[in-house]
């Protein structure tokens, strides 16, 4: 049986975009984290920059998005160590 697409449409996309920020990092080399600036701001650079570069992107091109994501990397990355 074929699938009826609505409002004569042909087919559907999804985007996933997922980032851990530092949280992985964290939680397998603890001691290397509180020593490793470089490693940390690159973990970081998801939830600094990218989440508002992608949600400014979708709003661009007028897609709809519905996001998750791990609330330890939403919050850590905006605490100190």
């Amino acid at each position: 049986m074929r699938y009826r697409w609505p409002d004569g449409k042909q087919s559907a996309v999804v985007l996933s975009f997922d980032f851990d920020a530092e949280s992985g990092f964290l939680f397998r080399e603890p001691e290397k984290a509180k020593r490793s600036l470089g490693d940390l701001e690159e973990r970081r650079f998801g939830p600094r920059v990218g989440v508002d570069r992608i949600l400014a992107l979708l709003d661009r091109l007028k897609l709809r998005a519905s996001l998750m994501n791990a609330f330890s990397a939403c919050t850590s990355s905006f605490l100190p160590l």
